[in-house]
């Protein structure tokens, strides 16, 4: 749905938005306890089950905005727009949470798995009673890439994203396992807002058609190339670092895996590239374990820096998911300032 704000900012809007589909769901499950069989008939559910996790699935509410400060604003103004009046009414409140660029990634993962875990935990009658908490996200473009959570089908977007890949990509994070609502609040003063709203639906009709095709096949030799390096340096910091109980980030871990590792190394990469490979994996990962092996860099040299040295191009260009293993995860092993202090040479 597309909606232009009447005599209120996109702030109120959005914010009002989050109240109302709260006031919603409590009065619903309320309806649905008192009478779960005329509850269900109403709404054709086909069963309880099927109503419950109806409730389940649209509990955390996502939002979206252009600009880092409109979703730190979203978060501050919520007390008085959201929490006041429901405090007042039905004395549930919302504690929502931020998600921008410069979060961490400990922060975005804490997030993630407070999303997973609110949804596991989910018990009807508990979220009825009084002090029960609703938690929405209010975030920006990072969430359109690498959110994907099943627990996420209620999405507001706070303006019309700047291009129609990025719109896709967030509009994206929703209905993953069943129909999501997605709702846009466009800005009334801008005009590229507002030729969005008067061809809304035409606009959406044509969607697909106003992403310029890739001409880059999943199995391209060139696309397997420029990936297959990064896929071997997360293949060995998080697949066999987690077989091993331990890091192995170092030179000399490398030169320790055994025929078994290798092998295990070689389907991971394969797995995620599927059936059709034109590119002999054994051999780039036998080549590459070769060239840490026989570099002259130290046994505690971060084994990726001793591929990113390397006269390979694709060594060097793709020397690691974009460098996101710099600042990898490996829990509970051990957390990120340890990793960072062992890569950099520290106790």
């Amino acid at each position: 749905y597309g909606m232009v704000p009447n005599l209120r900012d996109n702030h109120y809007a959005t914010l009002r938005t989050i109240l109302h589909a709260i006031e919603f769901i409590d009065k619903e499950q309320r309806n649905f306890i008192q009478d779960r069989k005329e509850w269900c008939n109403k709404y054709g559910m086909r069963d309880e089950s099927d109503a419950i996790q109806t409730f389940n699935d649209f509990l955390t509410i996502l939002t979206y905005h252009l600009k880092k400060q409109d979703s730190e604003d979203m978060n501050r103004i919520s007390d008085a727009v959201i929490n006041e009046p429901l405090r007042k009414e039905l004395d549930i409140t919302t504690k929502g949470r931020v998600l921008t660029g410069d979060k961490g990634l400990d922060e975005l993962k804490e997030t993630i798995d407070r999303i997973k875990n609110k949804s596991s935990t989910y018990d009807i009658e508990k979220q009825i009673l009084p002090n029960a908490s609703y938690e929405p996200v209010f975030a920006t473009s990072v969430v359109s890439h690498g959110i994907d959570l099943e627990e996420l089908n209620f999405m507001v977007f706070q303006g019309i994203p700047y291009t129609t890949s990025e719109y896709i990509q967030a509009l994206s994070r929703v209905g993953r396992s069943r129909e999501g609502i997605v709702m846009v609040w466009l800005y009334p003063n801008r005009v590229r807002d507002g030729s969005f709203f008067k061809n809304f639906k035409r606009y959406h009709e044509a969607l697909d058609h106003e992403v310029r095709p890739i001409p880059v096949k999943r199995n391209s030799i060139l696309g397997i190339k420029q990936t297959v390096n990064s896929l071997f340096c997360a293949g060995i910091i998080q697949f066999l670092s987690n077989k091993h109980g331990k890091p192995l980030i170092h030179k000399k871990d490398i030169i320790e895996l055994d025929a078994n590792d290798k092998e295990e190394l070689v389907q991971f990469i394969k797995s995620v590239y599927g059936k059709h490979i034109n590119i002999n994996i054994e051999k780039e990962v036998e080549i590459r374990i070769n060239q840490i092996r026989e570099s002259a860099e130290g046994e505690n040299t971060f084994f990726r820096d001793v591929l990113s040295k390397s006269g390979e191009y694709y060594y060097r260009n793709q020397n690691g998911m974009r460098g996101i293993q710099g600042a990898m995860v490996l829990r509970p092993y051990f957390n990120t300032r340890n990793l960072l202090n062992k890569i950099n040479g520290g106790n």
